[in-house]
């Protein structure tokens, strides 16, 4: 078998590395939708909607607690 010329192993290997790219962002877009539609589902559940308010304001409320206290000393 003749050895393959420099030019066509760096095509064979930029082609790989371009299918490989093309491979990973059509996975990742598709996940991205999946979410995008399980996320759009989740928030039609109005208790769900009730939950995540409420989780959302106890954060909050434990962000604007610890920014009032003064802060600890360091050593």
């Amino acid at each position: 078998m003749p050895a393959r010329s420099p030019r066509q192993t760096l095509l064979r290997q930029m082609a790989r590395d371009e299918a490989t790219r093309v491979v990973s962002y059509s996975t990742r877009s598709a996940i991205e939708k999946m979410a995008e539609e399980f996320a759009r589902d989740m928030l039609r559940d109005p208790e769900f909607r009730q939950y995540l308010r409420d989780e959302a304001t106890k954060a909050a409320r434990e962000i604007a607690r610890a920014l009032r206290e003064p802060p600890e000393p360091r050593e």
